[in-house]
């Protein structure tokens, strides 16, 4: 996995960027009430990327150290209990009463909440805490509520919340919500060329009772950092790029349900211009200008499991002023499992 430091500058070189953050934050995270605690922004940002890069047996060991259980976790540990159903109410009885997780949608059975860069923190509810900041994830967005608690959530109108940075409250709309397949994609790239595309939007390929749905996406990483004098929060800004690639079984009632098998990420690569910073205003947010990233021959893999997912972070973490959201100038990729053996489902837009 390849992942760029928010504190290295930005460059195309590939050698600079193979490591996590080479910086040693004293931080810690917790439990409390069930809900995930980072210490820190500072420790947040850097335990969190090496959460994501976690293999499911670290995963899996490091949250039973703990005693949490992940919205990822609920949602694969549900899969695995579908595909050892052979009675058909039981099949569905079981997706009705843990409708909060999961939903059956083009015959394929599907978390409720996408799978982000937070499910892993995100316990059942979609909350967890980096210091006294709430994050909750609710369907296609990102809700960041400064001093937040669970309750005060549960009084809020998630599917219709909108930014209200005076009470504290800022929605982060997924990027690739409208667009899954390829986040915020010029049309300069030209078209995808793909085995198949399903009606969600993603690259598929079928084989028989096997398939990997296949999707690159661009998006920003919002934290709150620090405060300013008046109390407000003042937030940072990391682009990422993410890989996702889903295997899926057909069962017996002709349904998709995710299952273990060894899936593979082949001839990545993608370009976009990323936030270098050049200095501050006199505000002390950060000053900066967009260069070109592009990076090529990306590849990963992982065996034994339900699904293949690789973020990497080009670019630097403006502090204070937001940057555009991140846009593909190319992007590509080959994405297959063992089921689906010699076929590929392909992204390609170079």
């Amino acid at each position: 996995m390849i992942l760029v430091s928010c504190s290295e500058q930005v460059s195309v070189s590939e050698t600079q960027i193979e490591n996590l953050d080479n910086v040693d934050v004293i931080g810690k995270v917790e439990v409390k009430d069930g809900l995930l605690h980072f210490s820190s922004p500072e420790f947040y940002k850097t335990e969190s990327k090496r959460i994501n890069a976690l293999s499911e047996k670290e995963y899996t060991d490091w949250m039973n150290s703990i005693d949490f259980t992940s919205y990822e976790s609920e949602y694969y540990r549900l899969s695995n209990v579908l595909n050892e159903i052979t009675v058909e109410t039981e099949f569905y009885s079981l997706i009705e009463k843990n409708k909060d997780i999961l939903k059956i949608d083009n015959e394929t059975v599907m978390p409720v909440n996408d799978l982000s860069i937070y499910s892993r923190f995100a316990n059942r509810e979609g909350m967890f805490y980096v210091s006294d900041a709430l994050y909750v994830i609710s369907l296609d967005k990102m809700i960041l509520i400064d001093k937040g608690t669970p309750q005060r959530v549960l009084s809020m109108d998630l599917k219709n919340v909108i930014t209200d940075l005076n009470s504290g409250v800022l929605v982060q709309q997924f990027n690739y919500s409208n667009n899954s397949l390829l986040g915020g994609r010029v049309e300069s790239c030209g078209p995808i060329q793909s085995t198949w595309s399903d009606n969600g939007g993603n690259i598929t390929i079928v084989d028989g009772d096997r398939k990997v749905n296949f999707t690159m996406l661009s998006d920003i990483n919002t934290t709150i950092c620090c405060y300013d004098l008046y109390g407000n929060p003042i937030y940072t800004y990391q682009y990422y790029v993410r890989v996702y690639i889903y295997a899926y079984k057909k069962n017996w009632l002709g349904k998709w349900v995710s299952y273990n098998t060894n899936i593979y990420f082949e001839n990545g690569g993608f370009n976009i211009n990323v936030p270098q910073i050049t200095g501050s205003d006199t505000s002390g947010n950060s000053t900066f200008i967009y260069v070109p990233f592009e990076i090529e021959n990306l590849s990963g893999s992982r065996s034994e499991g339900p699904s293949l997912i690789i973020t990497y972070y080009p670019g630097d973490c403006p502090k204070g002023n937001v940057p555009y959201f991140p846009i593909f100038q190319k992007v590509k990729g080959d994405a297959t499992s063992r089921g689906t053996g010699t076929n590929y489902a392909h992204i390609y837009c170079w």
